[in-house]
């Protein structure tokens, strides 16, 4: 038998925030800035819903000077951008992120000192801690590291409830059915799992990276997302049901990403330890530049780079274009081809 060529478009589509079915950005920033009903857990989680501090009559030490930080952010923010700049808590973290990157000296940035110099001058006036409180101490680094956790937090909670508009995604579920098109996959910028919870629904197969289900968790193994058979939903910012463990043999310690399908991670009898109890997400601005060169991230973006090379044709739907690192891919696959197509679809 003699094998033909096929012709068919090779479709690739990348979503973010705007083609979600979940809270928007402007929602997450809302709450993010007021604090309203978050609270601090002893499990030093962040979570929504009525104070702990309620339970047994004491004050939320944390929140409140994360918020007050989080003023002082935003100010420094629209100093810089200006009044048409619309400040969204990925602004907000990628500010904290680098502050306490600089501080910590994960990364050496001169240019990032001066804002963190002026960020500790007013250390003081922000984060002042009364008498009565357990914590008097608060570094920059501190309260840096806390402003980080705490968005990670609220988005990690504003993402896991249902999928409010499914009908949104409808026209995914259809191009995924159509025989005419090639190899497509599904690069998303999202957190949620409003995509695969979607296509499950419609009985539409698809790979996500995952092995086969072990007691309820599923290792991440990329190789399955060569396969041409397929929709392939490659989620370059993590996701909320991702979590990190480390793995133990001999003197040997490694990590590797595991997902759970409903998040009840501690329920499945996991035989290695959590390494970080919060789900692995990538949130920010220019701050990705440098997450998208470690653990996970870097492997998603290498597939990013290497399907685009077998791609002919890009849609992009609720995009802000402001992930630095993705718009230098998108370009750089435009200029391989002139045969190479981006279809944005814009409201």
């Amino acid at each position: 038998m003699i094998a033909t060529k096929d012709d068919r478009p090779r479709v690739a589509f990348l979503f973010g925030a705007g083609a979600s079915s979940m809270p928007c950005t402007g929602q997450i920033t809302d709450l993010v800035l007021s604090g309203s009903g978050v609270s601090h857990h002893s499990a030093d989680l962040y979570l929504l819903g009525r104070p702990r501090s309620d339970e047994w009559g004491g004050i939320d030490e944390y929140v409140p000077k994360v918020t007050s930080f989080l003023k002082y952010a935003k100010s420094e923010i629209g100093d810089y951008f200006g009044e048409q700049h619309i400040i969204t808590y990925e602004d907000l973290y990628s500010f904290a992120d680098q502050i306490n990157d600089c501080v910590t000296g994960e990364h050496d940035n001169p240019a990032v000192y001066e804002a963190a110099r002026k960020a500790q001058a007013n250390i003081g006036k922000l984060i002042r801690s009364k008498p009565y409180e357990t914590r008097q101490d608060w570094s920059l680094k501190d309260i840096t590291r806390e402003t980080t956790n705490y968005i990670h937090d609220i988005v990690y909670n504003m993402l896991k409830g249902p999928i409010q508009h499914p009908h949104k995604l409808a026209w995914l579920i259809d191009a995924c059915q159509d025989a005419s098109l090639n190899a497509h996959t599904i690069f998303t910028l999202n957190h949620d799992t409003s995509i695969e919870s979607c296509l499950r629904q419609a009985e539409v197969s698809f790979n996500d990276g995952f092995g086969e289900a072990i007691k309820g968790w599923r290792r991440w193994n990329h190789s399955g997302l060569a396969t041409q058979h397929q929709p392939n939903i490659i989620k370059i910012h993590g996701s909320i049901n991702w979590y990190e463990f480390r793995e133990e043999s001999g003197a040997q310690v490694s990590t590797y990403i595991a997902q759970f399908p409903n998040d009840e991670k501690h329920d499945f009898g996991m035989p290695n330890e959590v390494q970080q109890y919060r789900p692995v997400l990538l949130i920010g601005t220019i701050n990705k530049l440098f997450r998208y060169t470690s653990g996970i991230f870097t492997e998603l973006y290498y597939l990013m780079y290497t399907i685009l090379k077998r791609t002919s044709h890009l849609v992009v739907a609720g995009y802000s274009f402001n992930d630095k690192a993705i718009n230098n891919r998108i370009i750089q696959w435009l200029g391989d081809s002139a045969a190479n197509k981006l279809i944005i679809i814009h409201p």
